[in-house]
């Protein structure tokens, strides 16, 4: 699947088109007009040149075979197709009856699979997805999942054509993230109010999700959106009402911390680092940086220097 337009920008053999179209799609620049498919890829190597076999659930041996079982009315016993067979009759090896009618002297319940390694009996096998790219032996659970669409532009992208700029929507409620716009203009009207105490500065930090890109290879799309709005969540709740958030994409938080100490910064980094050592079963790497706020002189000198921070 291509996007001829898409290509022209990040060239033929960049990997990253999935990761810009879904920038894209949270700015409300572009949204999908319709699903084009749903594949599913290995977990290895991302090749969806799959094949799919039944194994044995207990050794994963694909030497399987497929048994029919009777069931005899008269006694009740149950067994192999071939137990019953005499003489070209099917009669009962426990009480000896004769079985001509199925339904009324006999019926086959579920057919069984039997290994023919562990010999195992299970009433169905595990389908498992084997790569002819690099032979790895994935399970139907473990393939990562990835939707094409066609786009068409959003909301915001008719804004950016009539206007050539972006006003993004003042917040409702605390706690709600701003725009890195707003973000900008708030540090330079906290830089022009009054002059602060001794040790206490305005400060910011920037929590950045190093693996990101490589985990979003790794995973499913919905695998990673539900982890990281996890961490979000409860990096959240560490910092104070008064702390404004900024989400830059999906890999990248900014917190304002107005009026703080050094150590109220240690207290919020000991506290992250905590989060980290209790969440053994997270694949994030973060890291964090704090910076003192100064003013800085030009129009539009805080945003640029929000931008350089946050591609660092």
């Amino acid at each position: 699947y291509e996007y001829p337009l898409l290509e022209l920008w990040l060239g033929t053999h960049d990997t990253s088109a999935p990761l810009w179209l879904a920038h894209q799609e949270e700015a409300y620049l572009l949204k999908p007009r319709r699903t084009v498919n749903r594949t599913r890829s290995c977990k290895q190597c991302n090749s969806a040149l799959l094949n799919y076999v039944d194994v044995c659930k207990q050794c994963h041996s694909i030497e399987i075979q497929t048994e029919k079982a009777i069931h005899c009315f008269t006694c009740g016993h149950v067994a192999n197709e071939r137990v019953f067979q005499r003489d070209n009759i099917l009669s009962c090896p426990n009480c000896l009856t004769q079985l001509r009618h199925i339904g009324t002297d006999y019926d086959r319940p579920i057919e069984n699979t039997r290994c023919q390694q562990c010999q195992s009996l299970s009433i169905d096998a595990l389908v498992q997805a084997h790569c002819f790219q690099c032979g790895e032996a994935n399970s139907v659970d473990e393939l990562k999942a990835q939707n094409y669409y066609h786009y068409q532009l959003g909301v915001n992208a008719g804004l950016l054509i009539t206007s050539g700029e972006l006003h993004e929507a003042i917040p409702q409620q605390l706690r709600e993230p701003i725009g890195k716009e707003h973000l900008a203009w708030l540090i330079e009207w906290l830089l022009a109010g009054p002059a602060l105490e001794d040790k206490v500065f305005h400060q910011l930090i920037k929590i950045r999700i190093n693996n990101y890109n490589a985990l979003r290879d790794a995973t499913s799309e919905h695998e990673l959106s539900s982890t990281v709005k996890a961490f979000q969540e409860q990096v959240e709740g560490l910092v104070h009402e008064k702390n404004s958030c900024c989400r830059i994409h999906n890999d990248v938080l900014l917190y304002l911390f107005p009026a703080s100490s050094e150590q109220g910064v240690e207290d919020f980094k000991q506290a992250l680092m905590l989060l980290a050592e209790q969440a053994v079963d997270n694949p994030l790497e973060i890291t964090m940086v704090a910076y003192d706020l100064v003013k800085k002189e030009g129009k539009g000198a805080m945003l640029n220097w929000l931008n350089r921070i946050i591609e660092q």
